[in-house]
């Protein structure tokens, strides 16, 4: 899977707007040091291992809040709520 793929402006706003509540994701894979959470297609963040207190599956879905936002990498840190 590919992380890098960049959101749609419209998808990346649409993602920002609503970034400052607490979101529901869906774990879309597992990396050694944590899982990537998908929000919509091409809108993904990162949920690092210390943010999560048990082990996620893909598939899962995920109380999230962000913890830093990127919007120039289009990077979104995560931690689970």
């Amino acid at each position: 899977m590919n992380h890098t793929q960049q959101p749609t402006d419209q998808a990346w706003q649409a993602f920002v707007a609503r970034s400052g509540a607490p979101l529901t994701g869906v774990v879309s894979s597992i990396v050694p040091f944590g899982s990537f959470v998908r929000f919509e297609e091409g809108v993904d963040g990162l949920l690092h291992a210390s943010e999560t207190p048990h082990t996620l599956e893909v598939g899962q879905q995920v109380r999230v809040e962000v913890l830093e936002l990127d919007s120039e990498n289009r990077r979104v840190s995560l931690r689970e709520v």
